[in-house]
């Protein structure tokens, strides 16, 4: 069974949270089943035909967003407790404020420059800190964007940074294990930086990010997103290069296989995002399916003008021996490419059934577009080092 975040959709805006909040709330077993329905050509329904859905078998249908709203007109989870000045080298003079989670009493930092003026946007970071990278400035695709939101809300004289620390008892091991197992390891929950800017009295935002991605339910608590900045002056790659760093940014092929193509843009999604937060550029050409991928890269190879390849795409099993010979050919003509020099992050997802597959592909899930866009930059970085 899943496991609700205490605190519900306040802390986390998931199907688990929402589930048990609208349970507690018709003062019911705090439980519930989650299910997705399907159209009949196998696709996840969307909203307009979940409604239309609902309609015809006479059911109930409320939002996520609907249920965000609601609960924070009646309740309120977060609390500022501490508040002083600071000067930093990133932006001069701060408010630095203390917030605690009341559900969790994990304890979060705001850094505040200048007052927020209604009717007119705030600039906003919203950053999750990481061990690894703020504390020990490990060189990464996400390294020193902290400071350089700092320095960029300074050069405009106004702006806040909410810092989301992960409240676990166990958060640093668990860090520590994901990075020695490849795995990276991002919070996902939104709701408890969204309490804090409402608190702080924003409304509309200017947010400064370099991935863009949809953050469900935010409007729940009356916020907008009117702009989406990026934080200047991003790395060109995840690793430092051998010599110093490319004069040009890295310039990457996405070759995409359609034959699932919802969840082939799903994974392009993550992807993009990726490689424009490690400053790269990129392409992207399309492919019937799976096994028209390797000869695709070979192809575009041969021209000379890409650093490095990503392939996304989907094969997920069936009723018949087909799922081997596409998976496992597919799996061996990328790898004989890497042998031969060429750097691939490989995201061909293999899996049992859809669901599966769009929990790896989705950007608010395990982005596995994401992770093989960041293993080919990793290649083309170890690639020059032994060059």
């Amino acid at each position: 069974p899943l496991v609700a975040r205490d605190g519900g959709v306040l802390v986390r805006a998931g199907h688990t949270e929402a589930s048990v909040d609208v349970a507690r709330l018709a003062g019911l077993n705090p439980s519930g089943d989650i299910c997705e329905i399907m159209n009949d050509d196998g696709e996840m329904m969307r909203l307009p035909e979940l409604i239309v859905f609902a309609r015809a078998h006479g059911l109930k249908i409320g939002t996520i967003q609907d249920l965000i709203a609601y609960r924070h007109a009646h309740d309120r989870l977060v609390k500022c407790v501490a508040e002083t000045k600071i000067t930093s080298w990133h932006g001069g003079e701060w408010t630095a404020k203390t917030y605690v989670n009341t559900a969790e009493y994990a304890e979060h930092m705001v850094l505040q420059k200048g007052r927020v003026e209604p009717g007119k946007p705030t600039l906003v970071r919203v950053h999750t800190m990481s061990m690894f990278t703020d504390l020990f400035h490990e060189a990464n695709d996400r390294a020193g964007q902290l400071q350089r939101a700092m320095d960029a809300i300074g050069a405009v004289g106004a702006g806040i940074v909410v810092i989301i620390r992960d409240s676990a008892p166990n958060a640093i091991s668990t860090q520590m294990k994901a990075k020695g197992e490849g795995v990276s390891v991002q919070l996902r929950d939104y709701g408890i930086g969204a309490q804090i800017l409402v608190d702080l009295g924003v409304t509309d935002m200017i947010l400064l990010t370099n991935a863009h991605r949809t953050i469900v339910g935010i409007q729940g608590y009356g916020l907008h997103v009117v702009e989406e900045r990026p934080i200047p002056g991003h790395a060109l790659s995840p690793l430092p290069l051998a010599g110093g760093e490319k004069e040009t940014p890295l310039h990457i092929l996405i070759v995409e296989a359609r034959f699932y193509s919802a969840i082939a843009d799903a994974q392009l999604e993550g992807a993009r995002a990726a490689l424009e937060a490690a400053g790269a550029t990129h392409d992207v050409i399309t492919v019937p399916g799976a096994l028209e991928i390797p000869a695709a890269t070979a192809f575009a190879d041969g021209g000379g003008q890409y650093d490095g390849y990503v392939a996304l795409g989907c094969v997920i099993r069936g009723e018949t021996y087909h799922f081997e010979v596409v998976a496992g050919e597919s799996a061996r003509a990328i790898m004989a490419l890497t042998l031969d020099g060429l750097p691939i992050g490989n995201g061909i997802l293999t899996v049992e059934n859809e669901a599966q597959a769009w929990a790896r592909a989705r950007m608010t899930e395990k982005d596995k577009g994401g992770e093989a866009a960041k293993a080919a930059l990793a290649m083309i970085a170890l690639k020059a080092r032994f060059a």
